[in-house]
């Protein structure tokens, strides 16, 4: 880094208190820091928009949320935006185009569930907007990044520390980016783990012990995808290509191509693919997917092994689930699983749909009676109808009327 710059950065993105004018000279050091980690610009062409969400300010003022319309889907009904670093898609055929001046800097934000992991947008539309020549508006994001730091975080997201210095907040950012880019469908997991790498060794602060899991848990991913024959493990495999969390309550019909359907699969498998679910609990391949933020909770990166567990927790009719990664999971696990393969696959599915724990049958198991034992679902549905307790009986109708099952 050229050193006749570097106290102006520090002292730019180093001080909360009455900093400096943002110059041309600190943009475009932005700009050349946000560049060398390979971060995404949009085209020339592509028009500022609104981003589909709305927020309030502290003044009391409406805010809208802002990206990059990048094009228009083939079918006409939706675009593919740029919502930070990440190439998002939104359903809406219309969108409200916005001027890049210093007035609308002061309205913008970036939408906060677009993308997954937290990104310092006021960072990245300072740099897009200085390399578009819109000076106005990225001095006035550069100047909200540094008074009010990175905003709209839930508690836990990777944020770089107060006062940090333009090099280790855009290291933060390029982090912020990799961790995005780890559930993008389509990107390639080996690249992400050495640009992950390269912001290890640029940036020491940034690697914190959730992040290198991250990175480990990463290369067990490109490193230990199956190439046997066995059924489970291959359909358990496919796990890794998953953008889902967990298993749907409202199944896909049967002729739409749904992201779920590795799940499908294994539950269509029954009490055959448990044994290998089992094996599973603990893999620490990652998923396409994430657990969205909930509660003081953030967003985390969802792993074959979570879904393994919450596949066999509903199968389980626990009243008490625990909570995946507590020391005695496994162990409740194998003794659950002892117990219940002594009763035939069926009488399993009809004690549990008869009873279920909760308000709401599992939808596993609703759909494993529907897909092999049909029979199950008009008994366990009148069974439910004489406990009068308050339980949910349309999981119970549409899988009758899915199977083709009489409900009397």
């Amino acid at each position: 880094m050229d050193m006749v710059y570097l106290p102006v950065l520090l002292a730019v993105l180093g001080s909360p208190h009455k900093p400096p004018p943002v110059t041309v000279a600190v943009l475009d050091k932005l700009v050349a820091l946000y560049r060398s980690y390979d971060l995404p610009l949009p085209p020339p062409n592509a028009l500022l928009v609104e981003g589909g969400a709305r927020g309030w300010s502290r003044n009391g003022g409406e805010l809208n949320a802002a990206a990059y319309l990048l094009e228009r889907s083939k079918d006409g009904q939706g675009a593919w935006l740029l919502s930070g670093t990440q190439r998002i898609y939104e359903a809406r055929t219309t969108f409200t185009r916005l001027s890049e001046t210093a007035k609308t800097a002061r309205r913008v934000f970036l939408n906060p569930f677009e993308p997954r992991f937290f990104e310092d947008g006021d960072l990245i539309f300072a740099a897009i907007e200085h390399v578009r020549h819109h000076d106005a508006f990225a001095r006035e994001m550069l100047r909200r990044a540094v008074k009010q730091g990175p905003r709209y975080t839930d508690e836990g997201e990777l944020v770089a520390p107060e006062g940090a210095s333009m090099e280790t907040r855009v290291a933060f950012l390029a982090m912020q980016h990799w961790r995005n880019e780890v559930v993008q469908p389509d990107s390639d997991r080996a690249a992400v783990a050495a640009h992950i790498r390269q912001v290890f060794a640029r940036e020491p602060k940034v690697a914190n012990a959730e992040d290198r899991a991250i990175l480990k848990r990463l290369e067990v991913t490109v490193s230990g995808r199956y190439k046997g024959a066995d059924v489970d493990e291959r359909l358990i495999d496919a796990f890794c290509d998953l953008t889902v969390d967990r298993f749907p309550e409202d199944l896909p019909g049967p002729q739409s191509e749904s992201p779920c359907d590795p799940l499908l699969a294994v539950v269509r498998r029954g009490f055959d693919a448990v044994p290998a679910l089992l094996r599973h609990v603990g893999d620490e391949r990652l998923t396409r997917a994430v657990h969205p933020a909930c509660m003081r909770m953030p967003t985390s990166l969802c792993t074959v092994g979570d879904l393994c567990w919450t596949l066999l927790l509903d199968y389980t009719n626990w009243e008490d689930p625990g909570w995946l990664g507590a020391p005695d999971t496994a162990k409740r696990l194998a003794a659950w699983w002892e117990h219940a393969r002594k009763a035939s696959e069926r009488d399993y599915c009809l004690r549990c749909l008869s009873a279920p724990v909760g308000c709401c049958p599992s939808p596993e198991l609703i759909y494993l009676a529907e897909k092999r034992h049909p029979d199950v679902l008009p008994l366990a549905y009148r069974a439910v109808l004489r406990s009068k307790r308050e339980i949910s009986t349309w999981p119970y109708e549409e899988a009758i009327k899915r199977s083709g099952s009489p409900k009397r």
